[in-house]
């Protein structure tokens, strides 16, 4: 049933949601394949042009912030109580100790 779907004029007219959001903003939305972009000519093109064209400060800023997010996972933190942390803790680049009293807290109120 999916392959007949995948083959259907109107499903593959179909732009995704997230695309739509990201245009909608006035932004670009390039999706590129998972595999190594050596592999493919469109993206070994793309993705030097795009990041040029994005401010090293925006990569910086989303680098942080997945950094942030990747060290509340190793504090064994789910992902409601890393989105806390994160917005808790934005301007440090790691999440402080703290967090795992306020995690306490959070899960036991009493």
């Amino acid at each position: 049933m999916c392959k007949v779907l995948s083959l259907q004029a109107d499903f593959l007219a179909e732009k995704p949601q997230l695309q739509l959001v990201i245009k909608a903003a006035g932004h670009k939305c390039y999706f590129l394949p998972k595999f190594h972009y050596g592999t493919f000519p469109t993206a070994r093109r793309l993705v030097p042009k795009i990041l040029d064209a994005c401010p090293t400060k925006v990569i910086r800023v989303f680098y942080w912030k997945i950094w942030r997010y990747m060290d509340t996972h190793r504090k064994g933190l789910n992902a409601k109580q890393a989105e806390y942390a994160v917005k808790k803790y934005c301007s440090h680049c790691k999440v402080g100790a703290g967090i795992m009293m306020d995690m306490a807290i959070l899960n036991n109120p009493e």
